[in-house]
């Protein structure tokens, strides 16, 4: 990230610069094609016909033929190096990201998720709109969906404006 900021005029002392962001995440396993080496006294890996691109980052955690590591930097797509070298020399490696993303943990996902099953829920009781149940509450279902639909357009609104959705094509 860079800030478009000049330090020394646009900043007073003790003023903060807070940033919220995010990392789109790849879903959870993920097979590298190619013929990868390692070996016992190097941390680097390198590839032939490999394929190492955005779904590989660093920091991640990997398995290199059954032993899990973690990559400390990608020099280029052929060539990472890891936090420390595998245990045994390995001359043609199966590599696989497995297990290390969150991407079911998307705050917009569950968010929009449960948006939906509380419309679904307002549906459901919507059926049942004005009967009174033991202790005086009355069943209202189609205000639980206005609410929801509130709720999900906010949500989808949200989605657009921070980019999370595509855009849509406008030709003219």
């Amino acid at each position: 990230m860079f800030l478009d900021i000049d330090w020394t005029s646009d900043r007073e002392v003790g003023e903060y610069v807070i940033v919220e962001c995010y990392r789109a995440m790849q879903p959870d396993t993920i097979t590298l094609t190619g013929t990868f080496a390692a070996n016992t006294t190097s941390n680097t890996v390198t590839g032939t016909s490999s394929i190492l691109d955005q779904e590989v980052l660093e920091n991640d955690m990997i398995t290199i033929n059954g032993e899990e590591k973690q990559i400390r930097h990608i020099n280029s797509p052929t060539e990472f190096v890891l936090v420390s070298p595998v245990a045994t020399n390995v001359a043609a490696a199966t590599i696989t990201k497995t297990g290390v993303s969150d991407v079911w943990n998307d705050r917009f996902l569950k968010k929009y998720a449960t948006a939906k099953i509380k419309y679904q829920w307002g549906s459901n009781l919507s059926k049942f709109a004005g009967i009174q149940m033991p202790g005086g509450v009355t069943l209202d279902g189609p205000r639980i969906m206005q609410e929801a639909q509130a709720e999900i357009d906010k949500i989808e609104e949200e989605m657009y404006t921070m980019g999370s959705l595509p855009s849509e094509i406008f030709v003219g």
